[in-house]
This record gives C-alpha cells, sequence and structure tokens, in this order.
C-alpha cells in the first residue's frame, strides 16, 4: 500500500511518500503553505515536487491508497464536510478532524430521495453496461458517445454537451462550458477516461453544479475496473 502524509505546518506544508509493504518510506517534499488562500494550493504545489523528486530515482506514476493529514497552521486545520447523509456526514467528520487534528466548521449533507436514487442506479447501470461492452482504454468521447446510445435504449431522458452560460455579477460571460450530459432534467453528468479521478474532476463538476443551479451530479469514470463513478451533490445553489 502506497501512503502519503502530510503535515500542514504554520510555514511548510510537508509530505512523505512511504510503501508500507517495504516499509520504506519513497521520498519526500515541501512547499510553502497557502493559508491565506486555499491550503489544497501549498499541498498542489508539494505533491507535484513529490512526483518529481520520485521520478528522479525512477519511481514513476505514484499514486496514493491512503492519505494521512495533520496541521498546526494558524491554529490548526480548519474542515467543511459535505456528505449526502446528515448523521454519517456528521460523524465522518468528528471522526476525520480528531484524527487530523483539525476543527470542524461546518457540515453539509444533501439527503438523495428515492426517485433520485433510482434515477442515478439507472444512469450508473448505463454506463457499466457501456464499460462491459467497450471495456477501457478508448478516448472519453468513444465512451460519450456509447452512452448516448444505451442512455436511449434504456429510455433514460438526457441532453448530450448541454452549453451551460456563467455569469459575473450579473454579466454573461462568452466562455461557457458543455456538460457531458444532463439526465433526467436535473443530473450533470461528467465522464471521464483516466487512470485515477483527481480533486479537480470533482472541481469541475462543482462548477458545472454551481452554474446550471442543478442539485446532483455524477462523476464516471471509464478508465478503472470496475467503473469508478462519484455522486456529488450541489451545496452552493
Amino acid at each position: 500500500m502506497k501512503i502519503l502524509t502530510v503535515d500542514v505546518g504554520s510555514t511548510y506544508t510537508k509530505l512523505t511518500a512511504i510503501d508500507s509493504d517495504r516499509r520504506s518510506v519513497l521520498g519526500t517534499a515541501q512547499a510553502f503553505t497557502t493559508i491565506e488562500t486555499d491550503v489544497m494550493q501549498g499541498f498542489e504545489t508539494a505533491l507535484a515536487l513529490l512526483k518529481q523528486n520520485l521520478e528522479n530515482d525512477n519511481i514513476s506514476d505514484f499514486n496514493y491508497d491512503k492519505l494521512l493529514v495533520c496541521s498546526s497552521a494558524a491554529g490548526g486545520l480548519k474542515m467543511v464536510a459535505l456528505g449526502l447523509v446528515p448523521d454519517l456526514t456528521a460523524k465522518a467528520a468528528r471522526t476525520a478532524a480528531s484524527n487530523a487534528g483539525a476543527k470542524v466548521v461546518n457540515t453539509y449533507a444533501y439527503e438523495i430521495s428515492n426517485a433520485e436514487q433510482q434515477e442515478i442506479y439507472d444512469i450508473i447501470g448505463a454506463a457499466m453496461e457501456v464499460q462491459n461492452e467497450l471495456g477501457r482504454g478508448f478516448a472519453e468521447l468513444v465512451y460519450h458517445e456509447a452512452l448516448n446510445i444505451e442512455l436511449g435504449l434504456r429510455g433514460i431522458p438526457f441532453e448530450s454537451e448541454k452549453l451551460i452560460t456563467i455569469s459575473y455579477k450579473g454579466y454573461l460571460l462568452e466562455r461557457n462550458y458543455k456538460a457531458d450530459l444532463i439526465c433526467f432534467d436535473k443530473i450533470v453528468v461528467e465522464l471521464k477516461s483516466v487512470e485515477i479521478l483527481k480533486t479537480e474532476h470533482t472541481a469541475q463538476l462543482l462548477n458545472y453544479l454551481k452554474a446550471t443551479k442543478l442539485p446532483l451530479g455524477i462523476l464516471i469514470n471509464f478508465g478503472e475496473t470496475p467503473l469508478k463513478y462519484k455522486i456529488v451533490p450541489n451545496f452552493i445553489s
């Protein structure tokens, strides 16, 4: 198992990559902690440096299986928890916070209705069928086209490559997004065909949800077996 430990300090964010099977440290890296903006910026910078150091040591494509984080920066790490079930979200936040020495600032939960749950199952079932038929290794556009066909065969209502406009202080921007799919007029589906889903993929879907004000999103990755998916509620609209 590959473990990544993170110490978010007042000055530096320090990362250590560990191979627990071999009981060895693979490498370390650090970057300035970005307390005033977003601590994830300092983390991402340190992670990029760590991967570069590992590549210099002929260790490529490092992906961690477990992430352990602690912090003493600016009085300690502050957490906001997002989830689908209110009680479980609060409990998970408390557990994660106690392990990381953090303070839970707030928790947000979106409770999915029975109808929405069935719609999610229908969409994911169609995506699973596409992966079963095509396997891994194709470009995202191939899976997108195949999923369009499968959704149609199953009678699932959808719009493909829906144009999403963005406004800034009441002004519509010329730049816009195209959501891969919008199903049942309320679920944004973002498709990927990558080795592993990353935080920026979730952030992209959250932006779509913010722009559309739709309640739910599903992030689907055809690049992993079995099919990987993530349900993302809209806490911003």
